[in-house]
């Protein structure tokens, strides 16, 4: 699944958050292009679309399209208050979604149906079809979406909020793991349980960012993120337990449009990958276009 891989790295910067008050601040037509810089190297390129209106069941939402230059792709639908609906996860150049989420509100629950290998355990190749509930609350949110769900909110100086974004690939991914944890150290993890990561939000200011050959009056808008490790987990290796990285956000004045993201982080812990330590990650995702139809 290397295209929503790719896509995983360019929407490491981004995160949802709580109730929007604010409507969302972008254009129908808009495709946004963006280059990702892993370790100072080019790791590809992404565009994003703002897309049409759509109703799915009774509920009216807005179509974001997300294209990286491997042929993966996000389809995803957020309603009038930037909550995600339905979000569509394709490998490269596939007509199926190698994963789907199908958010419930009301009921605060979340529903993934993917296709992978049943476990790491497996010797075949052969695709499983499979599904999981994931238990939400009112503040949940879909990081895959972030970048367009932050253009919902009333970004301005001084704004603060917290809530929790879902994280679909850590949870399908944990679900192939699973096995293969309980043969080795003897512990079950639940899937479901590696789903979300708690996240803070804090405007800092105002600053001009310069990428390319544009300058941009942005938001420096700064996500601090935890991930929800379960005690088992942490038990075979204690670094797990506090799982956290900061994101720092610019975003354009006049529409929130996001101009620059830049975060460090670690790579999996020793005891889980083999390594002797953890090596040291920098991502950076930058505006390279925008156009509107």
């Amino acid at each position: 699944m290397n295209g929503y891989k790719t896509l995983v790295v360019v929407f490491a910067l981004a995160m949802m958050t709580a109730p929007a008050l604010a409507e969302f601040s972008g254009k129908q037509g808009e495709k946004a292009t963006y280059e990702s810089i892993m370790n100072g190297q080019n790791a590809g390129t992404a565009v994003y679309s703002v897309e049409g209106r759509f109703k799915i069941g009774n509920i009216q939402t807005r179509r974001f399209v997300i294209a990286d230059s491997t042929g993966g792709k996000v389809e995803g639908y957020l309603d009038d208050n930037g909550k995600p609906i339905k979000v569509d996860i394709f490998d490269s150049n596939t007509s199926q979604a190698a994963m789907s989420v199908a958010f419930d509100h009301q009921k605060r629950v979340a529903t993934i149906a993917y296709t992978a290998p049943a476990s790491y355990l497996s010797n075949t190749t052969q695709a499983a079809k499979q599904t999981m509930n994931v238990n939400i609350t009112s503040n949940t949110y879909d990081l895959t979406l972030l970048t367009q769900c932050l253009r919902y909110l009333p970004i301005r100086d001084g704004y603060k909020t917290s809530f929790q974004l879902f994280n679909v690939v850590s949870a399908v991914m944990m679900s192939s793991m699973a096995p293969l944890l309980t043969m080795m150290a003897g512990v079950t993890v639940d899937p479901a349980s590696m789903a979300m990561l708690n996240v803070t939000l804090q405007v800092a200011g105002r600053e001009s960012v310069k990428v390319g050959t544009n300058s941009y009056d942005c938001y420096k808008v700064v996500l601090n993120i935890t991930q929800n490790v379960p005690p088992q987990l942490a038990a075979i290796d204690p670094s797990l337990a506090s799982q956290s990285m900061e994101q720092q956000v610019w975003l354009r004045t006049n529409d929130l449009l996001l101009v620059r993201s830049y975060s460090e982080s670690l790579s999996s812990t020793p005891q889980l990958t083999g390594t002797t330590t953890p090596q040291r990650i920098t991502s950076e995702t930058r505006l390279v276009s925008v156009t509107y139809a």
